[in-house]
């Protein structure tokens, strides 16, 4: 069992104060924007909303909604497209004020740097700063949080935090709360990889401060919480085993796994985090890109498995990520150029091209590189001598602006839609699998797709076996269709061994393919872990379970 006590809530002499208002009327009128996210759904209403500055206006703020069972939605950069942003009443605490960096410090173990940062801080205003190394304004030389900052602003390496959501605009908690990824998690791993410690503080006011390698679970799967008033509370940790392949759907259960573990990806319905440590990565010095076309799905596929099955840390080249485009994502692009949109200076194949990989690697000697990729290349009908590449910054900018230009022209065209049929949207999968099981995932995939005769797009981070279908219908019938065709996706995917959702989460809008993957017992499991943690369950309610 894993004993843990809170910790007295952090406060700051210099703290202007919190910013709160008390009225339905003036929140809708004010905050209309904090009201809705990128799901789509229609904005939701709250009578309170609360922008704390600190963690102990946190705790404070969240003791008083339990003492009234007052609903708390958790609101971040709203950049989430599963609705866990959007309140069905109650209270609103949005973190966007808590958005300060406040301390690095070198760490002689594991040989890195990490950051301890605020929930609230822009993903992109992150990584920049830490790619200028322009950490705090002002002199903190007597701060003991930052008596490593000169080691570090001499440090002759470049250093970045890998995580790469599509939203760069994410807030860094949010991106920790839902366990967020992106094209380069291949390489470098999800959120939670680089996530070292957590304070978080449970609805009931108690704050935990949770390292990583301090709290491993052990086979009673319990967790024992001493508050600081001596009150003592066991915590149940689901017992079930999470899918093996990337995986945002439910709460994370693994044996030996970390407490830190449980919180991460969780989607706040477990408790507010308020202060993140992450671990820096060093920028490798060389890094390029390319466009490679296929003349079949099978052949775009087993290039990718040819290319994992090549991962070797001594290899010439080290691949960040893989991205796969399907035909209709290639004639969308195609569509677009001709327009005058992104990659308007890219040129792409004819139409007989049937998928297409974007590649993202690093290397030390680009001649050895570039001879290791055009074998498997060749074996599969494609080179690099046709590839689309990227070995400058201008360049690389250009394919990955065409890559996510994929999913902004879907929703410009469903947007469209929307004008002409009310309550239209499009329906998107976030699946993986195994990596044993993605040709059978592509295959069964394209067989299903093509037969309902729906529009459709796929693209995304298959290195990992993750895939999105983006489904256009154009009426309210194909709308119908189109629901059932993504529950019947996300049954191909459970039936292989993965997951519905492989980073967007659960959120208001996924809860019902939850029950594909996990038992009524395993529900219950989370559950009763929640209820542990949240007695009166305020927090995020109507994410990821029924209200």
């Amino acid at each position: 069992m894993i004993e843990i006590t809170a910790v007295p809530p952090l406060s700051d002499v210099e703290d202007d104060g919190p910013i709160r208002v008390d009225s339905e009327a003036l929140v809708e009128s004010r905050f209309a924007s904090y009201l809705a996210d990128e799901s789509g759904l229609d904005p939701g209403r709250a009578q309170t909303i609360f922008f704390p500055t600190f963690e102990k206006q946190v705790a404070d703020f969240l003791r008083e909604m339990n003492q009234r069972k007052m609903a708390v939605t958790l609101s971040g950069g709203r950049t989430g497209i599963v609705g866990g942003a959007v309140p069905h009443g109650g209270a609103l605490l949005s973190l966007d004020r808590m958005n300060r960096i406040v301390g690095i410090r070198w760490d002689e173990r594991s040989n890195e740097w990490r950051v301890t940062v605020q929930p609230g801080i822009r993903l992109k205003d992150f990584q920049d700063r830490i790619a200028k190394k322009d950490l705090v304004s002002g002199d903190v030389s007597s701060d003991p949080d930052w008596k490593d900052l000169p080691r570090f602003l001499t440090d002759p390496h470049r250093y970045l935090y890998p995580p790469d959501p599509t939203e760069d605009s994410a807030s860094l908690g949010g991106t920790v709360a839902t366990d967020a990824s992106g094209a380069r998690t291949y390489l470098f791993g999800r959120t939670r990889n680089h996530v070292r410690a957590l304070r978080v503080v449970l609805a009931t006011d108690d704050v935990l401060e949770i390292r990583r390698g301090e709290n491993s679970l052990d086979l009673s799967r319990t967790v024992r919480i001493k508050s600081l008033d001596g009150r003592v509370k066991t915590i149940p940790i689901p017992s079930y085993e999470s899918p093996h392949a990337k995986s945002t759907a439910g709460y994370l259960s693994m044996e030996k796994m970390d407490l830190i573990d449980l919180f991460i990806g969780s989607e706040g319905t477990l408790g507010v985090i308020t202060l993140v440590e992450v671990a820096l990565t060093v920028v490798p010095a060389h890094i390029a890109m390319f466009l490679a076309f296929f003349p079949s799905e099978d052949d775009a596929v087993r290039f990718v498995i040819r290319v994992r099955s090549l991962k070797d840390p001594n290899a010439p080249l080290r691949v960040h990520s893989l991205e796969y485009l399907d035909h209709n994502s290639l004639d969308l692009l195609r569509k677009m150029r001709q327009d005058g949109g992104p990659g308007a200076g890219i040129k792409l194949p004819d139409e007989k091209t049937v998928g297409a990989i974007l590649c993202e690697f690093s290397y030390q000697d680009l001649a050895e590189a570039v001879g290791f990729l055009q074998k498997p290349l060749e074996d599969f009908h494609s080179s690099l001598d046709n590839a689309v590449t990227g070995m400058d910054e201008r360049t690389m900018e250009l394919l990955k602006q065409l890559r996510h230009a994929i999913p902004e022209s879907i929703n410009k065209i469903v947007a469209q839609r929307k004008k002409q049929v009310q309550g239209m949207h499009k329906i998107g999968t976030d699946t993986s699998v195994p990596d044993e099981k993605l040709e059978l995932m592509v295959k069964s995939y394209s067989q299903i797709l093509k037969a309902s005769n729906l529009e459709h797009y796929v693209f995304g981070h298959v290195a990992e076996n993750h895939l999105h279908v983006n489904i256009l219908p154009r009426n309210q019938e194909e709308l119908t269709q189109a629901e059932r065709l993504a529950e019947k996706l996300a049954r191909e995917a459970v039936a292989f061994g993965g997951t519905v959702s492989a980073e967007h989460g659960i959120g208001k809008m996924k809860k019902h393919l939850l029950r594909l993957m996990f038992s009524e017992s395993a529900l219950n499991e989370m559950i009763a872990t929640k209820r542990a943690l949240d007695p009166n369950m305020i927090l995020s309610p109507g994410n990821v379970f029924e209200n």
